[in-house]
């Protein structure tokens, strides 16, 4: 039996007894030095090939977040605070801000879900939707020959930043 760990708990399934286990891709994490928070900040104030985010915001931009969704482990909760920190010092309201959850074409997330996502703070201070991959309202960006339009989140393409 081998345990596969899950963001919600863990799941213990069965190998065939045949089956030689060359090697896990999970281990259990260990506990950081730095927080998630403070690494968040280091690197919004140092960030690797772009200007910093204080640079390339403005009172009048148009900001969309897009995060992942449940399927991936990202400490969402605990990164969005510092760049709508930063957001807001340059002046950014919350109105212009918009965060979408990525979610591809899996489910849409409930709104407790969001909730446990993006922090119930967050989750009741600004706009967060899901992403619908099948939503008529996608702006066609352009098309693959053989393949067909490329389409994208409407929320995301009309933001500046």
């Amino acid at each position: 039996m081998i345990k596969l760990m899950q963001h919600t708990g863990d799941l213990a399934i069965e190998l065939p007894t045949h089956w030689k286990l060359c090697q896990t891709l999970f281990r259990a994490a260990s506990e950081g030095k730095t927080s998630i928070r403070e690494m968040a900040v280091a690197s919004l104030s140092d960030p690797v090939g772009t200007p910093t985010l204080e640079r390339i915001v403005t009172s009048s931009s148009k900001v969309a977040i897009l995060v992942d969704d449940l399927t991936r482990p990202t400490p969402i909760r605990e990164l969005l605070p510092p760049v709508l920190e930063v957001l807001h010092k340059e002046g950014v309201p919350r109105s212009n801000v918009d965060i979408v959850i990525g979610n591809g074409t899996h489910r849409q997330l409930t709104a407790q879900e969001v909730e446990a996502r993006v922090g119930k703070a967050v989750a009741r201070s600004y706009r967060v939707s899901n992403h619908d991959a099948r939503s008529e309202d996608l702006m066609v960006m352009g098309e693959i020959p053989g393949y067909g339009a490329i389409k994208f989140n409407k929320t995301v393409m009309q933001a500046n930043v």
